[in-house]
């Protein structure tokens, strides 16, 4: 019967490969399934089947009572499995689903960018996540529906053109909080201290990125560029604290990204990436253009894991059962988030993997600074607003950065005492569909940061500069 099953599946690969060839393209895809590699993973799966069931007639008892084992638990695996499809992949309750990307063109995981948002995407070999140049990108806002035009200068930068002379200039680096998501240039909190001070703030804030991200757009636009008098930089726990020197998971054989981090031997203080190339990662435009090179680029990420990553990646690729489990923790962790918030300022983990990328890339921009004064504004979110407003928890975050950073050259701003103490309901700063500040969020940011000493001592220094 074994022999019969095998044949069987050989003659259809023989069939299927045939069909390839002759009315396909003879790459290994037939209707987004990559045969090749589907048939790989049956045989793999028969055969160990087959191996276990032969020793199950084992006349060594343990090899015999070892192989029952495993041939039972594996069944009861197969049964929650089968469970698990129904509950998630029948009926849909099941948040997390496999992608099963390893061997079927998931189409929910077909490139990022699409034609008409090409604004944002992994473009730069060396920030990562960037704009291209001088394009113009519109958007309809998820509050109120109206529209938003985000425009780019030559650097990819969006914000006005900057002069390469000697006028005054502060280069403003952060996340989508400094670039002003959903809302006009002249809005934003750097358009409002350049508006006060006379001094051009120069944007390079982008979406989505961390503080390795601000210190090599730092490093490459303007610091061989421009003539500056100052830095501020805007620090957002929500991505700040994102890492991509990782293992690979089925996460990121999914949607693998490209992205910077920093080598975890300190002696070599060096900067990996996440991919090859910018052109490998799934948001990037490149991919876009060639999809098949996606397909690639995930085979060539699996290939380069251990045995024991492989396996992982496998299981959550294509288990509904290891996903649904997933989903249960997730809703888990979001109902006791819910439940007790505590975010970074109340328990920051300094010392751990998870700060290593943060706390490195903001020793590395002091430093490239030279003598320039510098400026760290720390922004809070919706949810950290909230949590401290109603229970007077303690802020563990910004006086170890105060410590850390804090000098006659380098001051430290928080905004969460602000946005607490605030008689205003907390939502009434922020989006409510998307999280960032609203215009009136902007506006109260600056009319709070130009009050404090330390942003009047950065400014003092700042105008002292020949």
């Amino acid at each position: 019967m074994k022999k019969y099953f095998f044949g069987l599946l050989a003659f259809i690969y023989a069939a299927l490969s045939l069909y390839d060839l002759l009315r396909g393209n003879a790459d290994g895809v037939i209707s987004g399934i990559y045969f090749h590699r589907l048939f790989i993973r049956i045989f793999v799966v028969t055969g160990v089947l087959a191996l276990l069931s032969f020793f199950t007639k084992s006349k060594t008892e343990w090899v015999k009572t070892l192989s029952m084992n495993v041939l039972i638990f594996g069944g009861l695996a197969l049964v929650l499995e089968f469970v698990a499809y129904i509950y998630g992949g029948v009926l849909k309750k099941s948040e997390l689903l496999p992608s099963h990307i390893l061997w079927y063109d998931n189409p929910k995981y077909k490139p990022f960018v699409t034609e008409d948002r090409r604004f944002w995407g992994d473009i730069d070999p060396v920030i990562g996540r960037w704009r291209p140049a001088n394009k113009t990108f519109t958007e309809i806002s998820c509050d109120d529906s109206s529209r938003v035009t985000y425009r780019t200068n030559r650097f990819g930068a969006r914000d006005q053109e900057w002069a390469e002379d000697d006028s005054p200039k502060i280069a403003f680096l952060g996340d989508s909080f400094t670039e002003g998501m959903l809302i006009s240039e002249e809005s934003r909190l750097s358009e409002l201290l350049e508006q006060a001070s006379g001094i051009t703030h120069m944007n390079l804030g982008v979406l989505g990125a961390n503080p390795l991200a601000y210190y090599l757009a730092y490093h490459k636009i303007i610091q061989p560029r421009f003539r500056h008098n100052g830095i501020i930089v805007g620090i957002y726990q929500g991505n700040d604290f994102d890492s991509f020197g990782f293992p690979a998971n089925g996460a990121f054989e999914n949607q693998p990204i490209y992205r910077a981090y920093w080598d975890t031997d300190s002696t070599k203080n060096a900067i990996k990436y996440s991919l090859a190339r910018s052109n490998d990662s799934y948001e990037s435009f490149y991919v876009q253009d060639h999809p098949d090179h996606l397909r690639a680029v995930r085979d060539s990420v699996f290939r380069a894991q251990p045995w024991g990553r492989k396996a992982r990646i496998e299981l959550e690729t294509n288990s509904y059962l290891l996903n649904l489990i997933y989903t249960l923790g997730k809703k888990m962790a979001v109902k006791k988030k819910e439940n007790h918030f505590i975010g970074l300022y109340e328990n920051p983990e300094w010392g751990s993997a998870q700060t290593y990328d943060f706390l490195k890339s903001l020793d590395a921009l002091t430093r490239e600074t030279g003598d320039l004064p510098v400026l760290f504004v720390i922004i809070p979110d919706l949810h950290d607003v909230k949590s401290f407003k109603e229970s007077g928890r303690e802020n563990r975050f910004t006086p170890y950065v105060t410590r850390r950073y804090g000098s006659d050259r380098v001051k430290v701003v928080d905004l969460l005492p602000a946005f607490v103490q605030s008689k205003s309901a907390p939502e009434n700063w922020y989006i409510p569909c998307d999280g960032h500040w609203n215009v009136a969020g902007n506006r109260f940011a600056f009319e709070y940061l130009v009050q404090q000493p330390e942003y009047k001592a950065f400014m003092e220094k700042v105008n002292a500069r020949p």
